[in-house]
């Protein structure tokens, strides 16, 4: 799979949930627990350090910016 995409399997799939939670959040009208639990994490502070580490972004400062 590196080979063709440049990312091992599970980063490509972290990559796939993170997405997914950036349209939840933004769009799905929902808190960053119910997000992190519909992309797979059961714990919604692992949820929220990956999600910083790919994004460069708290999950919640979507919730944030998602009314202005």
């Amino acid at each position: 799979m590196r080979r063709f995409t440049g990312l091992s399997p599970h980063e490509y799939l972290t990559g796939q949930r993170m997405k997914h939670a950036r349209v939840l959040l933004n769009h799905g009208g929902i808190s960053v627990a119910e997000a992190a639990r519909k992309v797979g994490y059961a714990n919604a502070g692992r949820f929220a350090a990956s999600f910083r580490a790919h994004s460069g972004m708290n999950p919640s400062r979507l919730m944030d910016t998602r009314d202005s």
